[in-house]
């Protein structure tokens, strides 16, 4: 019985209207493909493509914000508290030190380490007012984890990250996975429990607005044996390691392949496998022992 392949090249930009790039369903438009009792399917993700245009400071991810509190010289009467919202963007930490000045221009001035990666605040404002920031959400990005009264002599906090996450997720709905397959990303604890994990890339060393990419270059990272026996239609997931939906992502590129082969087939390349690890070894133990033997010494792998 020979192999069947099925090769699926998928834009998520021709996804239905009322869908999101994070979250979409695509529908076989011919026959459905059918596995006998006697067959099995392998899923391999071959190509993946998309611009790391996703912001690190945004609504999406609540890191946007900061609060100050302003007090009387007691640190107590008289709180007002002032929100300041930071515009979604891709920041550096230089120049979100520049924008931190520029909001609190007049109260608060914000210093740079580069060496250690931290942020000095020190108050301006000599009136006898006595200021908090409260982070909030952007505990992170500011290196401040409590509130915190900012003195004139200067607070430096812990060291900055503005990685809001690293890894590019691509979870398939719809598809029954094998039993192999475990995470704890969408848990909070060291259990594992079943995956519909297809694909993860990390985006932390890709430039922002440079492209995030794999390609399969046949050592089968992301291949997984399914229990489907028919498929029709499958969901498509982009989350994080946060197990947050990447909703600011663009849209992406993406090659699927399904192999539907005899079970035996998988059994014969699991044994020849197996026998070439055998063999190897022993190819392995025979170079051991030649090398002490007389003139065979001079035998180098």
């Amino acid at each position: 019985m020979p192999r069947k392949i099925y090769n699926f090249f998928i834009t998520s930009a021709h996804r239905d209207i009322n869908e999101n790039v994070y979250n979409f369903k695509m529908n076989l438009s011919t026959n459905a493909i059918k596995i006998e009792d006697d067959e099995t399917v392998i899923i391999n993700v071959n190509n993946f493509s998309m611009m790391n245009s996703i912001y690190n400071i945004s609504s999406n991810y609540n890191n946007n914000y900061f609060i100050v509190k302003r007090t009387d010289n007691d640190g107590v009467s008289n709180p007002i508290n002032t929100t300041y919202n930071i515009t979604a963007g891709n920041y550096s930490v230089i120049n979100f030190c520049s924008l931190l000045n520029s909001l609190l221009s007049g109260i608060i001035t914000v210093s740079y380490n580069q060496y250690q990666n931290t942020y000095t605040f020190k108050k301006t404002d000599l009136s006898g007012y006595k200021y908090f920031i409260n982070p909030s959400v952007a505990n992170k990005l500011l290196g401040l984890n409590t509130i915190t009264e900012i003195t004139a002599v200067g607070i430096t906090g812990s060291f900055v990250d503005m990685v809001n996450f690293n890894m590019v997720i691509l979870r398939v709905g719809n598809l029954i996975f094998d039993k192999y397959c475990y995470e704890n990303i969408k848990s909070s604890d060291n259990l594992l429990d079943n995956s519909d994990v297809l694909f993860w890339v990390d985006r932390g060393d890709v430039q922002p607005f440079k492209s995030i990419s794999y390609i399969n270059q046949g050592a089968n990272t992301f291949s997984y044996e399914l229990l489907d026996k028919s498929i029709e239609t499958f969901q498509l997931y982009l989350t994080n390691e946060n197990n947050q939906f990447i909703k600011d992502a663009p849209d992406y590129y993406l090659m699927l392949q399904f192999v539907v082969q005899p079970k035996n087939e998988i059994n014969i390349n699991n044994n020849v496998n197996q026998i070439l690890i055998i063999i190897n070894d022993i190819y392995e133990l025979l170079l051991m022992g030649l090398k002490y033997i007389g003139f065979f010494k001079s035998i180098k792998k």
